[in-house]
């Protein structure tokens, strides 16, 4: 989506920090993962942040949310992604999320916000 690095930017403007999460495929370094992902975010303009490599595993990203709570980073409280696993990891600890772009109507979990496009998202924060 064209504009999500743009939209990134102005909530980076707005005091918010961003983790992406890329996919570590099975076999790979983590190190190696997070190089490439940087490269990729960087070619397209997108703005500094966290990047955490993990594997596809549906638990994983709730485990690193849980984590992140663990040792005292209370501020990760809203997630933007599309899957409704990605959601999913978010609200069953009741923090916020958005999901990019709207996906079809089984897709979406039931208190996951949904936005059309990059644009809106900044509407649902």
């Amino acid at each position: 989506m064209s504009e999500a690095a743009d939209e990134l930017e102005k909530l980076t403007r707005f005091y918010y920090r961003v983790i992406y999460v890329a996919p570590l495929p099975q076999g790979r370094d983590g190190f190696q993962a997070s190089m490439e992902a940087r490269e990729w975010l960087e070619t397209h303009k997108f703005p500094a942040g966290y990047v955490l490599p993990l594997s596809p595993d549906a638990k994983a990203l709730g485990d690193k949310i849980d984590e992140f709570h663990e040792v005292g980073w209370k501020t990760v409280k809203i997630g933007i992604g599309r899957s409704k696993a990605f959601a999913e990891a978010f609200l069953q600890r009741r923090l916020d999320a958005i999901m990019v772009p709207e996906p079809t109507k089984g897709d979406v979990p039931r208190k996951a916000k949904v936005a059309k496009d990059w644009k809106d998202v900044r509407k649902k924060l």
